[in-house]
């Protein structure tokens, strides 16, 4: 949910530096269910490719895919939803990868990615290539803005049918990237995490919802949480993703008919989610539906994850909802259909008009197995409680604002009163009482606000939508300027006039309109710093900037009726619809009489009867709001039917005479200000200490007409003003140790969370998941075993991924530098080397001999060189390479007992480090030799898995 926000004052009127699109109010197709076609643009960067350069990457991509589309057919959803690919461009140009400028930092890859798709991106909705979606998928570690890398995803809020913002970075681990996919297209769809805050759990039962904020291992289903449905159902009746109303174009893609877990089988997902080349399953296989268990490294690890949709599980059977079942085909689709229209809701309003619905639901029946969701008007509304409300109470946007009165706000009270934003009609602005801050509170305005002074439109659903004088939603039955609906405008008169006169400061008066008045207009026809007054008539009461106290823009109510009061760029404007109920003074309020003060006003009265016979003719009607403030939009004017004397007529009476076509033109050419970008703060490129530097992207730029952010020389803006692109990294402990495991979590989830690494009676808990304790704690033997190799060193180093398969007697592996740049090229380990065509395997490790910890014993293996291919005995091994057959083990049940060593801490990754200096050492004795006799079993500081025994 967006977080309330501030909007700066600047001068004499409050308005907001933005780009948005015109309209007072919206017409709407009501709330009707439409199919919407999301035509996607899937970019796989050159990590995808070099790590899938033995596999089908199109194919595995049109796999996810497929699920990705599965998920948005679930009827959870409450929308047609089709997800469709009509592009795939795989990375493998070094060139055309420096352009996408994919980093860790998933915020600037996003930013990257977005324009770097939008340029690509046709213009024309009907070109095949063209896309309403990019997503990117990459096997590059990205992470969020905070240290701990658990990022998977990032995307923008409501960005979809927005070309700058239609856009996502997905990390790839496998067959759950469908999931990811998934999770950040709904945030391009509007839609919000669900918690408790927003009143949606987590989950249901044993469902996960797609917009959890992280990922829980204990689920079975997955499903659309009804807030998700309600965002994304609010997002389209709002008109927000009218670009997916085209059918797609035709294209080759063929989609996999298999499950994922058939096309891709155990051991295949196992080298996914890892990252490796080399990976096997050690997961029974009557359990390998519910986790996923995988040799990683001779160790059985797991991310916890389920196998598959359609991984083997037995003879004839297959996984399905985490479940083994027999193999049957795939069963038929069940398209959805309406059911009965329910009762009619209670109206939103006691009074001034409100607002009642009435839903059918798509359950007759249901969709399921991919069918279609049900076609067709979902939600009707009427108009209800139209009598006036009570004299003198407060507006209907008065009384929401008024519930926020006991609402902290930057940590102060206020008294909230309503401000009216003709931008954004149905977000509810709230403003203090001393005018000297307006809060968007993030939430949209109830059923039945008006937003459209003059006329009956109201807010329903979050839009602003037209109501006719017949007190019909969407209706074009208007009034006339007489007040009188369906009128011709005859049967009233319109009283107009100029003052001008600039003798003397202080309360000028201008005219007296009577009461009955309606369609009041008073402007000042040039900028100044004076200011226009309503008050009573041979009174001191006063409606607006009476006695020396200027009133903010805003609705106010005057002489009985509503009223707005509007103030842009020292011009001054105030619409009364009426009709009033008692007469009215307009005040010119001069303060500098060089400035100038002429003021134009007109209003209408009523007449019995009509003095003529009326004229009709086409008129264009006012130029609409610009579509940005700045930097050139375009505005347009729409013609309408016109009556000689009496003004604007309903359209039907210009019937029989030639309409013209609507006008446009530029607007706001000025310059946008330039302004100091700033990127989320990169990763420590240590962990600890108190010396390490991060660093951030600072770049000037500028708002663009399609408001993206162009960028632009640096000498464009302050350059006292420079943000800083250094600073020491926060909150680092000191080199040491840590007890913390960050869980795996989706991108843009601001709170991270972790895995709880605890003892309880000689037990591991693992977020409260009990662990078995191995016997005996071992480690390979390693020839000069160095502390500084600890992963706790500060120092650059070189890291080296798994050797690939030998091919051509070569095989290779990627070798990096812990921060780029700064290692020793002396030092740097081979790349490539050459290879034989048989591998050594070892059998599993004989029972330890040692008999106390103080004395080490020895355990054996059997080690064979068999060929790659044939898997028979082998010469062609390097012997160099030979694995040991022998190691030193340890025996700890009694040195349980030995507790000499001082300020013991939990240190898993220690213990891995120093378990053989315990005995050499006297200082790593004292702080880590408990440590590493107590530990029941080793845990990686890694998010991606948590190891076995």
């Amino acid at each position: 949910q967006a977080q309330p926000g501030l909007v700066q004052v600047q001068g004499r009127g409050r308005r907001k530096h933005q780009a948005k699109p015109p309209g007072r109010w919206h017409r709407s197709k009501r709330s009707i269910s439409t199919p919407r076609h999301v035509e996607a643009l899937v970019v796989a960067d050159r990590t995808m490719m070099l790590f899938h350069q033995d596999g089908d990457v199109e194919t595995y991509l049109l796999t996810i895919m497929n699920m990705v589309s599965s998920l948005y057919l679930d009827p959870t959803i409450g929308n047609f939803i089709n997800i469709v690919v009509v592009r795939i461009i795989l990375i493998e140009d070094k060139e055309v990868e420096k352009e996408l400028n994919v980093s860790d930092s998933a915020d600037d890859t996003l930013y990257h990615f977005c324009k770097w798709q939008q340029e690509l991106n046709p213009g024309d909705d009907s070109h095949p290539n063209h896309h309403d979606v990019a997503i990117l998928v990459t096997r590059k570690d990205i992470c969020s803005r905070k240290s701990v890398c658990s990022t998977l995803g990032v995307a923008h809020v409501a960005g979809m049918c927005q070309p700058d913002r239609s856009c996502s970075v997905n990390e790839d681990n496998g067959i759950t990237l469908a999931h990811t996919i998934t999770h950040e297209l709904g945030h391009n769809f509007g839609m919000y995490h669900d918690t408790e805050k927003i009143g949606c759990s987590k989950r249901d039962g044993d469902t996960l919802h797609v917009m959890t904020p992280s990922f829980e291992v204990d689920a079975v289903g997955v499903a659309w949480s009804r807030c998700s449905r309600r965002d994304i159902t609010n997002f389209l009746d709002q008109g927000k993703g009218d670009c997916l109303e085209d059918e797609p174009a035709d294209n080759d893609y063929a989609y996999p008919d298999l499950p994922p877990g058939a096309m891709y089988n155990a051991e295949h997902q196992c080298r996914l989610q890892f990252g490796v080349k080399e990976a096997a399953v050690c997961t029974p296989l009557q359990e390998i539906c519910s986790k996923l268990w995988c040799i990683v490294d001779g160790t059985c690890s797991t991310m916890l994850h389920p196998a598959a949709p359609g991984t083997h599980c037995g003879k004839h059977m297959w996984c399905q909802n985490q479940e083994c079942v027999p193999v049957v085909d795939r069963p038929q689709h069940i398209d959805g259909g309406w059911g009965e229209w329910g009762s009619w809701s209670e109206c939103s309003r006691t009074c001034g008009a409100g607002v009642s619905i009435v839903e059918r639901k798509c359950d007759h029946p249901e969709p399921a197995h991919g069918g279609k969701f049900c076609i067709g008007e979902r939600r009707r509304y009427k108009i209800c409680n139209t009598q006036p409300c009570p004299e003198g109470e407060p507006s209907f946007r008065a009384v929401q604002c008024s519930n926020y009165d006991d609402k902290e706000y930057k940590g102060k009270n206020y008294t909230w009163l309503p401000y009216f934003d003709q931008m954004e009609p149905c977000e509810l602005y709230c403003t203090d009482t001393d005018e000297s801050v307006i809060v968007p509170w993030g939430e949209a305005a109830l059923d039945g606000t008006p937003c459209n002074v003059g006329a009956r439109d109201m807010c329903i659903a979050g839009i602003c939508r037209k109501v006719g004088c017949d007190w019909t939603v969407d209706s074009d039955a208007t009034e006339d300027r007489c007040g009188i609906c369906h009128g011709d405008g005859t049967q009233c008169e319109t009283t107009s006039g100029f003052y001008n006169k600039s003798e003397g400061l202080g309360y000028k008066e201008v005219v007296v309109i009577p009461a009955g008045s309606r369609n009041i207009k008073i402007e000042e026809t040039s900028q100044s710093t004076n200011y226009i007054g309503i008050g009573v008539p041979n009174s001191d009461k006063y409606f607006l900037n009476g006695k020396r106290q200027i009133t903010l823009a805003g609705e106010y109510e005057v002489a009985g009726t509503p009223a707005l009061y509007e103030r842009e760029q020292d011009k001054e404007k105030i619409r009364i619809p009426g009709p009033i109920k008692e007469a009215i003074t307009v005040y010119a309020i001069t303060r500098s009489p060089s400035s100038g003060n002429e003021v134009h006003y007109e209003y209408t009265v009523p007449k019995k009867e009509p003095v003529r016979a009326p004229e009709y003719s086409w008129v264009f009607s006012d130029w609409n709001l610009c579509t940005v403030t700045c930097g050139k939009g375009t505005q347009t004017s729409q013609p309408v039917c016109h009556e000689k004397k009496s003004g604007i007529v309903e359209n039907h009476f210009c019937d029989g005479i030639e309409k013209p076509q609507p006008q446009s033109r530029e607007c706001n050419l000025n310059s946008c200000p330039t302004r100091w970008w700033v990127g989320p703060w990169q990763m420590c490129p240590v962990t600890c200490g108190k010396s390490a530097l991060r660093k951030r992207s600072v770049m000037c730029v500028v708002s663009g007409m399609d408001r993206a952010d162009l960028a632009v020389p640096d000498r464009d803006c302050k350059k006292d003003e420079r943000p800083k692109e250094v600073e020491p990294c926060p909150n680092l402990p000191p080199c040491g140790f840590t007890t913390e495991v960050p869980l795996i979590v989706y991108a843009d989830n601001k709170d991270t969370s972790f895995y709880n690494i605890s003892e309880q009676d000689g037990m591991t808990i693992v977020n409260g998941l009990t662990t078995d304790e191995p016997e005996i704690l071992e480690f390979d033997n390693v020839v000069d075993e160095n502390p500084d190799n600890s992963m706790y060193n500060t120092k650059p180093k070189w890291t080296v991924s798994r050797w690939s398969h030998c091919s051509s007697g070569k095989r290779s592996r990627k070798v990096t530098c812990s921060v780029p740049g700064d290692c020793n090229p002396d030092n740097k380990p081979s790349s490539v080397e050459d290879c034989r065509s048989g591998k050594w395997i070892t059998g599993n490790w004989g029972t330890c001999n040692a008999t106390c910890l103080a004395k080490s014993g020895v355990k054996h293996r059997e080690v064979q060189c068999r060929d790659r291919a044939t898997n028979l005995l082998s010469d062609d091994c390097n012997p160099d390479k030979r694995p040991f057959d022998t190691k030193r083990c340890y025996y700890r049940r009694q040195c349980y007992e030995k507790n000499d060593c001082k300020n013991g801490v939990p240190s898993p990754s220690l213990c891995a480090s120093y378990r053989r200096m315990c005995e050499a050492s006297s200082i790593v004795k004292e702080n880590c030799c408990v440590t590493c006799m107590k530990r029941r079993r080793h845990v990686r500081h890694n998010k991606r898995h948590i190891p076995a025994e």
